[in-house]
């Protein structure tokens, strides 16, 4: 993603990690898969003020996924 559209709705592709996220309820296997984010063309603002927007986001799209009776606890660590 490109670091200006860090935090954008559209942008920043958050429609489609919510369907990765769907998808991967449904195939809920005890294996965890890493998710990677490439930031291209960084600006001067530091990593460590990005992080947090990013987390931030992640999770805010984790916790709008519908989820099954049985994972409605279920953290994203456990999945990613």
């Amino acid at each position: 993603m490109w670091c200006h559209d860090i935090g954008r709705e559209q942008a920043a592709n958050k429609p489609l990690l919510k369907t990765v996220f769907q998808v991967m309820m449904r195939l809920f296997s005890p294996r965890k898969t890493t998710l990677l984010f490439v930031i291209r063309d960084k600006s001067r603002t530091p990593l460590e003020n990005l992080e947090p927007i990013l987390r931030e986001d992640i999770q805010k799209i984790w916790d709008a996924v519908p989820k099954p009776h049985a994972h409605k606890e279920t953290s994203l660590s456990e999945f990613f």
